[in-house]
């Protein structure tokens, strides 16, 4: 086993087991069982993909897909950081500030309770 690690570049944790993460995450709720004869979402603006929609201003209104398929080149080219906002990344922004003030104004209320 020793060798094995030797020739593969790595060696295991000394513990064997897996590491916890060093951070924690977002709150999860149990789903309630039931029917549900509505839409049920779970929408997260903080995660990977909102995230690079908002840096790179990425939309229907900013990105130019003709000119990728009309190239042989198929790569889309990001807007220019100068452009005007996009509708996505704008609802987006929209949505994470509004979050954020709701979550600030919760603790706020939290904080004075305990008091």
């Amino acid at each position: 086993k020793a060798e094995r690690q030797k020739v593969s570049g790595f060696v295991q944790n000394e513990s064997g087991g897996r590491r916890k993460p060093q951070y924690a995450g977002g709150l999860v709720l149990d789903p309630k069982k039931g029917l549900y004869d509505r839409y049920v979402l779970q929408l997260d603006f903080n995660s990977l993909y909102p995230s690079i929609i908002q840096e790179f201003n990425i939309c229907f209104t900013t990105v130019n897909l003709k000119s990728a398929v009309d190239s042989s080149d198929s790569r889309v080219e990001v807007p220019d950081p100068g452009s005007e906002e996009g509708i996505l990344p704008g609802v987006l922004r929209r949505l994470v500030e509004k979050r954020r003030a709701v979550k600030n104004a919760l603790k706020s209320e939290e904080d004075m309770l305990k008091a």
